[in-house]
């Protein structure tokens, strides 16, 4: 979908991977600056519920505004999928910083800690539980700032539960205990 763009304003440059959705860097032609475009492809046979989770992102994204959460531009839809723009954080994942300057020092882990931990509490300041931390979804700029993303999975606090499949949502490899199996999550599953 390289060159292909988006809501008239967003030409896709980069596949950069996606589970749920395809995630791409992209340049704003309107304002030009590069973004990331997540394109949640559109399921013709459960539209309602799809767009039921695709407006509950939007609306805990929205609510988040933090120098370590990823903020959310813009959202719109086409006839093939629901659009999600964010900033782009030009710099690795927490998992690739790690592995090209292992072993850490001590105060940089602390520091490093401290910011994933002040935007996962900002993010339960506004009833809103992540539900996938992990490496991955932890960007670090080039000025070493780091900021989470990807609340994808992320419910209010009154809708932590297993999906109406029973579908456990999150990473097997990080997932909290409760996660796994099938109870309610509250904050204890972010810091997990």
């Amino acid at each position: 979908m390289e060159g292909h763009i988006i809501s008239e304003r967003y030409r896709l440059k980069k596949y950069l991977g996606g589970g749920m959705s395809s995630v791409y860097l992209a340049d704003d032609i309107i304002l030009d600056r590069e973004v990331v475009v997540k394109l949640i492809k559109s399921d013709p046979y459960n539209k309602e519920k799809m767009m039921e989770r695709f407006q509950r992102e939007v609306q805990n994204t929205i609510r988040l505004n933090h120098p370590n959460i990823v903020t959310v531009l813009d959202v719109d839809d086409t006839s093939e999928y629901h659009v999600l723009v964010t900033e782009y954080i030009n710099g690795p994942n927490l998992k690739v910083y790690i592995d090209q300057n292992k072993p850490l020092p001590f105060d940089k882990i602390v520091e490093l800690s401290l910011m994933t931990l002040r935007g996962i509490e900002h993010a339960h300041n506004r009833g809103i539980i992540h539900r996938d931390i992990k490496p991955q979804n932890i960007l670090i700029d080039e000025n070493g700032q780091l900021e989470i993303t990807d609340f994808g999975i992320a419910k209010a606090l009154s809708e932590t539960r297993l999906t109406e499949t029973n579908q456990v949502m999150g990473s097997v490899q990080y997932i909290s205990p409760e996660q796994a199996k099938g109870k309610i999550a509250d904050e204890r599953a972010d810091i997990y």
